[in-house]
């Protein structure tokens, strides 16, 4: 009888386990009570949308689960779910999610909506470009179908059917932010690349570049030899933020992670000789390693200063306040931030951030160093 029942408990453990495998993940293992007539499965959804829209998907999550664990049949909450899982990374977690609230209601534009942006991170924009266009045949003035279907269409390289996609939006809600940063951004690529060779198209594609990536675009398209003169006797090592500059005396050899034959050893040599990218504390100069803003505002700094002949630039700001809500004024970079900023070569955003340590897309970099290009011509 004993282990008739100890036989039972196992049996009623896997059936509860097969039972639960279906919510691990993106969504909770139980449901959750709620604690006032307030805590409702709607109101969750629009705590976690709140904070997925301010950038912050890992508390967007912690909402959405608790929307449907308020109610699984809750299909916005699924919906939700998978969007923050996506912002986070979570791909698999983000289909489950997205493909539950598809199961509740696969009628729902919004729905299908999350499923191309699902498809368009999975790196599949010919197939998120098909579930956006059902999206939109439903619902022909989705703003969210409209932004993502033209970040799809800058995927496949169609950048007019991407400018139309913005356009549209701006035409249902005049001002809409996304949209008015989705068109300066094509305008800036198009401005960068007229009359380029075809690889910077390529270049302008890309939502980040590395530090090899800059250096080769320094070398290729101002004239540093003229600029800078000789390599100067010493070398600035790696300064992290906050932190002090390492002087070291004479040429240093060259990075141990950029071999003789990787493509971009020259460039590398070359802006490492005129101090203009730093080295990391154990020498290397981690060539794959995305440039943030702040340095590539450091970068500019740095060539602004040769070109104006002016050493009093790099401590022109030096004690002042901020005008960017994310960049203290004690930040390393504040001083070359507010150089390149007044003198319009970089901005922040029209929430009021500069954004430091994000990415600089090769549109930017390429539109930047243009400009760069036109005011040392002005002073010569």
């Amino acid at each position: 009888m004993l282990r008739f029942k100890c036989s039972s408990l196992r049996f009623a453990g896997l059936v509860a386990f097969f039972v639960l495998l279906p919510l691990a993940g993106c969504a909770p293992k139980v449901m959750v009570h709620p604690e006032s007539i307030l805590d409702t499965p709607s109101t969750a959804y629009s705590r976690g949308m709140a904070e997925l829209d301010a950038g912050r998907p890992s508390a967007a999550r912690i909402e959405f689960e608790r929307s449907v664990g308020l109610d699984h049949q809750f299909a916005p909450g699924h919906r939700g779910l998978g969007l923050a899982c996506i912002e986070s990374g979570d791909l698999r977690a983000a289909k489950k999610a997205i493909d539950r609230a598809l199961k509740l209601d696969g009628s729902d534009p919004a729905s299908i909506i999350a499923k191309g942006r699902l498809q368009l991170a999975e790196g599949k924009p010919e197939q998120a470009q098909k579930t956006l266009t059902g999206a939109l045949k439903r619902d022909p003035k989705n703003v969210d179908g409209l932004y993502w279907i033209g970040k799809v269409q800058e995927a496949l390289n169609l950048p007019q059917d991407a400018w139309d996609s913005y356009g549209a939006i701006l035409a249902l809600a005049p001002g809409d932010q996304r949209a008015t940063e989705a068109l300066l951004s094509l305008a800036r690529q198009a401005a960068a690349t007229k009359g380029a060779p075809p690889e910077y198209v390529q270049v302008a594609a890309k939502t980040a570049i590395t530090r090899e990536d800059l250096a080769a675009l320094l070398v290729e398209e101002l004239d540093l030899d003229h600029l800078f003169g000789s390599a100067p006797s010493a070398q600035v090592i790696f300064r992290p933020p906050g932190g002090a500059a390492t002087i070291t005396p004479g040429a240093a050899a060259r990075p141990p992670d950029v071999l003789e034959g990787r493509w971009s050893r020259l460039y590398v040599d070359k802006v490492l000789g005129f101090g203009l990218l730093d080295r990391a504390p154990d020498g290397n100069f981690l060539p794959l390693a995305p440039i943030s803003r702040a340095d590539f505002a450091r970068v500019l700094e740095s060539v602004l200063t040769r070109i104006a002949d002016d050493d009093r630039l790099p401590t022109r700001f030096v004690g002042t306040a901020s005008e960017f809500r994310d960049v203290p004024s004690d930040h390393y970079a504040l001083n070359a931030i507010k150089v390149v900023t007044t003198r319009g070569l970089m901005s922040g955003d029209l929430k009021g951030a500069f954004n430091p340590t994000g990415d600089v897309s090769g549109t930017e970099a390429l539109f930047v160093l243009a400009r760069l290009r036109a005011i040392s011509g002005n002073h010569q």
